[in-house]
């Protein structure tokens, strides 16, 4: 899986904490699993 940046290069040295939150769990692993599911689905 690619490591998703685009929270960290906007937000990093403002907000790293959410920067990191939105780009590993919202971006990185909830965006995953919805691409599993689709897949298992079809």
């Amino acid at each position: 899986m690619k490591k998703q940046t685009a929270g960290r290069d906007a937000l990093g040295s403002f907000a790293p904490k959410f920067a990191e939150l939105n780009d590993d769990i919202l971006f990185g692993e909830v965006w995953s699993r919805i691409l599993v599911l689709k897949k298992w689905q079809k």
